[in-house]
């Protein structure tokens, strides 16, 4: 996931919470109202959050395994580079690559302009499958408004209990509620968290949040993410992520059956929303709340070569992922499980639905899948090691024990050993 970044949304957060400001400039060096500047701006420490992270990769795969060259020049054919088409993502790509090779200097921002655009790929927002892309894929875009129809009463009511209790005169739908309570968090998380260059930290935020060791903040996020989890698991069986899954199963196959000529690592750069959350419900890469995906977390996909074969492992902020490496054959079956659930978006019923809301892009839409099929065979290749942003397991909470801080910022641990 991206960095740090300064709050996204510029819609109300409470009473005040246009007071205080954040430093709009990456570097620190200004400064603009809290909801008229900047939004969604990777910050400073953003930035060498990503850094971090890519001098945990270079000491992993380039000085302990030998996989890339150490000299950027050197391994440029070795590796590819893709983000979402956010500035953001794209910063955060070129800071990983600015940790990992030393080229860059610490909390330098490239423009993307300048520096990115040889380096860091990006498809356009309608080809994006690294998030649920509803234009991509027509079922999700009903099937999320019957997901949040029909959620269980407990969900439901916690939700609704808690955008009563901040927006008493409005009231909401399920999908509503749940939406304006992702914008709440981010006006908390921006606001507080101390990867935030938020002046002055926590005090616009209502005390409320942080009485009884920040229970009612605690609250919030647990509403939030069990409601979350459930959408993208709705996500994950509707077909919406299938397309991502199978373009890293493509890349990985490859990579296993030893193509030397393809790249050895790849970087994919995004949002806690994409590709980290669906990705990481879709193959259970969590088994215990919080999912929530702090800024810069980091999952790894190895595909190693043994005397018995191919072997992959999951790596999820410097540990190993439950289940730990695995016989090629058994990701790959894994993998298989969520792509096969592709075809979903585009049934009869979902088509006729997207024909409904948007007469003229029928055509378009139900020409999708064979586009889709040309893009992900063609666009990217593969790799020894793949480098993906993740988040999610299954499962509700029974105990919900969190630290408020483990949102802001990643584990700060050496990737395991190989």
């Amino acid at each position: 996931r991206h960095g740090a970044r300064t709050q996204e949304g510029s819609d109300r957060c409470w009473e005040g919470d246009d007071l205080g400001h954040f430093a709009c400039s990456p570097l620190g060096d200004g400064a603009g109202p809290a909801q008229e500047s900047c939004p969604g701006q990777l910050v400073a420490s953003g930035y060498q959050q990503e850094v971090n992270n890519g001098a945990r990769l270079r000491d992993a795969y380039i000085t302990r395994e030998g996989l890339l060259s150490s000299s950027l020049s050197d391994a440029a054919d070795a590796l590819v580079v893709r983000s979402t088409d956010m500035e953001r993502t794209r910063q955060s790509a070129m800071a990983v690559i600015s940790g990992m090779f030393g080229e860059l200097p610490d909390h330098r921002l490239p423009s993307a302009e300048r520096d990115m655009g040889s380096l860091v790929g990006s498809r356009r927002l309608g080809e994006e499958n690294m998030v649920i892309n509803y234009g991509a894929c027509p079922a999700a875009a009903w099937k999320a408004v019957r997901h949040f129809d029909s959620l269980r009463p407990t969900d439901a009511g916690d939700m609704q209990e808690v955008c009563r209790h901040f927006r008493p005169q409005k009231e909401m739908t399920n999908k509503e509620c749940a939406w304006w309570l992702t914008h709440l968090m981010d006006c908390l998380m921006s606001r507080a968290c101390p990867t935030v260059p938020f002046d002055p930290h926590n005090k616009t935020v209502p005390g409320e949040f942080f009485d009884d060791d920040d229970k009612l903040l605690r609250h919030v996020w647990q509403v939030l993410d069990e409601v979350a989890l459930g959408y993208f698991q709705e996500m994950v069986s509707t077909g919406a992520i299938s397309s991502l899954v199978g373009e890293v199963l493509e890349l990985a196959q490859r990579a296993a059956q030893g193509q030397a000529s393809l790249p050895r690592f790849l970087l994919y750069s995004g949002h806690d929303t994409g590709p980290m959350e669906p990705l990481s419900v879709a193959l259970g890469l969590r088994d215990e709340p919080p999912y929530w995906p702090a800024f810069a977390s980091m999952v790894i996909l190895e595909v190693w070569h043994s005397e018995s074969g191919p072997i992959a492992r999951w790596v999820i902020d410097g540990k190993v992922a439950p289940g730990g490496a695995m016989p090629f054959d058994e990701f790959e079956r894994q993998a298989k499980a969520i792509e096969k659930y592709g075809p979903r978006c585009f049934d009869e019923e979902s088509l006729a639905y997207a024909a409904a809301l948007a007469p003229a892009g029928f055509e378009r839409l139900a020409a999708a899948p064979a586009a889709s099929a040309v893009l992900c065979s063609l666009a990217l290749i593969t790799l020894a090691v793949l480098v993906v942003r993740i988040r999610r397991g299954l499962g509700r909470a029974s105990a919900w024990t969190a630290s408020a801080v483990e949102l802001c910022s990643c584990v700060d641990a050496a990737l395991p050993s190989t």
